[in-house]
């Protein structure tokens, strides 16, 4: 009966422990767990604990050193003061044995003998006090250095502290994270000694990230405007677009996607200021207005918008970097940028001292437009077509009109050209004294590339708009591919598409 009752108590007993080591053995995977997570996140803290227990032993190392100096300290000035009582006593007794000779003639061999051997002691004593106070002396310098590193461990510590930042520059701007500096207040690099910030150079430690990788990083648009960033194009990595903040008008813009990488490449159009006088109190004063370069624009009922593309290493957009009625221009002319204000700049300037209105002047234009990008192979650069009409007064022929026509460039003022003038100069103008020009162009539209050609339509006085493709390579020039409706109204070929096989497009 007895041996079954034991047998139950150790069952039940069995059965209790498997439940708790069950138990245990979950808690210890959640607290495992749970501690790999604080070891991510703590790391680089340990890592600034691990130096200051570093400092906090090599104190208590120091100070064990300092308490063993004392105690040597203690043993050698008892050992001092032992040999300078025995030393004192044997003088004595010389004195005594002296005294002893001069009484005894008998004995003054013996007693010479004596005090000789004395003698001898004697000296050996003094050279053994003289080395245990060169020891003395050395001892109380190492506790002297002793305590001045202990003073200067514990500065260390004492000046070891923290700073709390948030990070914005890196971090979305709606979703910042906070960095922990950890280093000593010191004045090193920039930073400004004790003024209770760690920064700069005077952090030995940066502990935290961003929260996360989403979220706004640009927040300067134009509340009057109230219209977000416009024409966004991609380049090596970074975005570029135009903009209206409120203070430079519609500007090219950059972003890495940080904040701190979201900035103006270049104000096109800066600041004008002219004088003016308030009507109220006839004061005068400077009148500043800061006009944007890079927007959509309507002249004389053509509506022109803003373009742009990018390449490996450059963009080409239309931009315009002054009014009309400044020395007769104000177009939208093509503009290239690197991604820097330096590298940013107008590649030609199409229009200038031209009269739109003048005798005879039949324009309907309003600037750069169709901008398409050939891209640079190998070590050929890239490059960008577009339509344009070139009209420059006041050099002779060279600057008369040739009408809107297809242009390539590389993004330089020697690497612009006219590559196909279709429709040829006929006009004249000034009451017939002056020739020749031609205010349309063919004005080519729906520009592909494709294959190293340009596929687009064009209109001219014979086809009307028909079909066109110019080849870029050697050999390559002008073709008219079909003339779909013979006559002169052309058979206005639109939506032009690259296929697998050639080009597909919509034609009457």
């Amino acid at each position: 009966m007895k041996l079954r009752s034991a047998v139950i108590v150790l069952l039940f007993f069995s059965s209790v422990l498997s439940g708790c080591v069950s138990n245990d053995s979950e808690n210890d995977e959640r607290i495992e767990a749970l501690e790999l997570e604080l070891s991510d996140s703590t790391a680089n803290y340990d890592d600034a604990m691990e130096q200051i227990l570093t400092l906090q032993n090599a104190i208590e190392q120091a100070n064990a050193a300092l308490a063993a100096s004392d105690v040597v300290i203690n043993e050698l000035s008892i050992n001092i003061s032992e040999l300078e009582i025995i030393r004192d006593n044997l003088v004595a007794q010389r004195q005594d044995l002296a005294d002893q000779l001069n009484v005894s003639r008998d004995n003054n061999s013996a007693l010479e003998e004596e005090i000789s051997a004395l003698d001898l002691s004697i000296l050996d004593l003094n050279d053994q006090i003289l080395e245990l106070d060169n020891d003395l002396q050395e001892s109380l310098a190492e506790s002297t250095s002793l305590e001045e590193t202990i003073a200067a461990l514990n500065g260390v510590i004492n000046s070891l502290t923290y700073t709390n930042v948030y990070v914005v520059e890196d971090c979305p701007l709606d979703n910042p994270g906070i960095i922990i500096n950890v280093g000593y207040d010191d004045g090193e690099g920039i930073g400004i000694a004790g003024d209770g910030m760690i920064s700069d150079d005077e952090a030995e430690y940066r502990i935290g990230e961003c929260p996360g990788d989403f979220g706004m990083v640009y927040n300067e648009t134009d509340t009057e405007q109230n219209w977000a960033q416009q024409r966004i194009v991609e380049m090596q990595g970074s975005l570029y677009f135009t903009v209206h903040d409120g203070i430079h008008g519609w500007e090219l813009w950059r972003t890495d996607g940080t904040v701190d990488g979201s900035y103006l490449v270049k104000d096109i159009r800066q600041e004008n200021c002219e004088p003016a006088v308030d009507p109220d109190t006839g004061e005068q004063y400077m009148e500043c207005e800061n006009w944007s370069s890079i927007y959509d624009d309507s002249w004389d009922g053509v509506f022109n918008d803003v373009e742009f593309v990018a390449g490996s290493d450059k963009i080409f957009f239309t931009a315009m970097h002054k009014m009309y009625g400044e020395n007769l221009g104000g177009f939208a002319n093509l503009w290239v940028s690197d991604g820097t204000e330096e590298g940013t700049y107008m590649v030609m300037d199409m229009w200038s001292a031209w009269d739109y209105n003048c005798d005879g002047c039949e324009f309907d234009y309003n600037g750069v437009t169709e901008l398409v990008l050939v891209p640079g192979v190998g070590s050929a650069p890239d490059r960008v077509v577009f339509t344009a009409i070139r009209a420059i007064g006041g050099v002779g022929e060279e600057g008369y009109p040739q009408g809107e026509e297809l242009w390539i460039s590389d993004g330089t003022a020697a690497g612009t050209r006219m590559i196909a003038n279709i429709e040829p100069e006929t006009s004249s103008w000034s009451n017939g004294t002056q020739c020749c020009a031609d205010w349309d162009g063919s004005v080519p539209r729906d520009i592909v590339f494709k294959g190293n050609q340009l596929w687009f339509t064009a209109e001219t006085e014979n086809y009307g708009r028909e079909f066109y493709r110019f080849g870029l390579g050697l050999g390559g020039g002008l073709f008219l591919i079909k003339d779909i409706n013979p006559g002169t109204d052309g058979s206005n070929p639109m939506y032009l598409t690259a296929g697998s096989g050639g080009m597909y497009l919509v034609a009457n």
